[in-house]
């Protein structure tokens, strides 16, 4: 049986199908609108539909800080989904050839939808403008995808195979995934709150974020992609110097709280705000250099919007003295400074700073 394909004429086509849309102010507007795609695929798990429309066009506005019209909005969506088509006969060049060379003529069918697969989830979520990649980019993310994974396509597990294309007696001896097996694996941070999150738009989650402990909104806005750092928990539990683990307690407890959530709740403020707010207070240092641990007395009386009533004068002396700063540094860095500047004892400015936080113990970790 021999199989027919263009690769090398459509490679050039395509080359110079992205140098002219590179090229042209109108689907340069598509390279606008892509990162707050990137989030909500994020979130949801999939590109995006009709229904994701609304939570985009919120993170546009609310977050990106763009402000376009809706209708505009929905019509470079449109272009995004006829850029996934661009590349549809490429997903099939690709997938006759490697038909041809596994001599699986009769899985073509599925070549091609693993093929598209692979074409989907390069435009609508591999693909990252926001790094200064364009449609040329694209390009190459689309072939490198289809030369790499889609030829592994059959040497992989059943997994990835349809049901057509598995033996009946692999069928009736499979054994279901039993979620409360000791052995069975966890699921994946992102689909956790994937999951946890299938019945709230994304200003209810935003809002429901936002009422939790600052750890747990870290760990949230780090999965959802707000939280800058790019490599999910395990980046940003670097960046912040908190254990991975503790990280990911901290997103498990925000993921109760969302699934317990009705949809509609309203964020007070905006995303930009609550994510400059975690960045800011994540850097504050002493004046020796180190930094303020997120469990520490100093770190949470930081946290207080305002003194609790009924403090002595030489207590407030001592919060005020705690809390001093240039910027986010601290100008004293252990009580022993603070106990010098008002010539009282170090064990006393501990004593009062535990007591003046210890309504907020609760939040650490």
């Amino acid at each position: 049986m021999s199989v027919e394909f263009r690769v090398t004429s459509d490679f050039r086509e395509l080359a110079e199908i992205a140098e002219a849309r590179n090229a042209s102010p109108e689907w340069r507007g598509v390279l606008e609108i892509k990162p707050s795609v990137n989030r909500v695929f994020r979130l949801r798990g999939r590109p995006p539909n009709k229904g994701d429309i609304n939570d985009i066009y919120y993170d546009l506005v609310d977050f990106s800080q763009i402000t376009i019209s809706f209708n505009e909005l929905a019509r470079r969506l449109s272009q995004m989904a006829e850029l996934e088509g661009t590349y549809y006969p490429l997903a099939e060049n690709f997938a006759l050839r490697v038909a041809r060379d596994t001599g699986r003529y009769e899985r073509i069918p599925d070549f091609i939808d693993a093929g598209k697969d692979l074409v989907a989830h390069a435009v609508w979520y591999l693909w990252r403008p926001e790094r200064g990649e364009d449609f040329t980019t694209l390009n190459s993310i689309n072939k490198a995808q289809l030369n790499r994974a889609l030829k592994s396509f059959w040497y992989r597990s059943n997994f990835h195979q349809s049901f057509s294309g598995v033996a009946i007696h692999e069928l009736h001896t499979a054994k279901p995934l039993d979620e409360n097996d000791a052995t069975a694996v966890r699921s994946k941070p992102r689909t956790r709150l994937k999951q946890a999150t299938l019945h709230l738009s994304l200003p209810s989650v935003i809002a429901t974020v936002d009422e939790c402990d600052p750890i747990e909104k870290i760990a949230s806005l780090a999965v959802m992609g707000y939280y800058p750092d790019g490599r999910g928990l395990m980046g940003v539990a670097k960046q912040i110097r908190v254990d991975r683990i503790k990280l990911g307690y901290a997103l498990n407890r925000a993921i109760e709280k969302l699934i317990q959530t009705r949809n509609g709740a309203t964020p007070e403020r905006s995303i930009r705000e609550i994510v400059d707010e975690l960045l800011r207070d994540g850097k504050y240092r002493y004046a020796s250099g180190a930094a303020v641990v997120r469990n520490s007395p100093r770190y949470l009386l930081l946290r207080m919007r305002k003194l609790p009533q009924g403090l002595s004068e030489p207590e407030r002396k001592i919060v005020e003295l705690a809390l001093m700063r240039n910027g986010n540094t601290l100008l004293y860095s252990n009580n022993e400074e603070i106990g010098q500047q008002l010539g009282v004892d170090k064990n006393m400015i501990f004593n009062v700073i535990r007591n003046v936080t210890s309504s907020l113990q609760q939040d650490t970790l």
